[in-house]
């Protein structure tokens, strides 16, 4: 499986377990796992949501 492919599951799971929340909440879930800054106890209060972040 490709890189592409990998993240398309990733993100097409994210929005098949949050199929009652928004477009933009579930833009805000996947930021989180994108930078490290989105990772932190602020934006996970903020947010409402707590991350672990994925990536390098």
């Amino acid at each position: 499986m490709s890189k592409l492919e990998t993240a398309l599951e990733f993100i097409q799971n994210i929005e098949q377990k949050n199929h009652n929340k928004s477009a933009y909440e579930i833009a805000n879930m996947l930021r989180g796992y994108t930078r490290k800054n989105y990772t932190s106890r602020l934006w996970s209060g903020e947010g409402g949501f707590c991350f672990s972040f994925i990536g390098d």
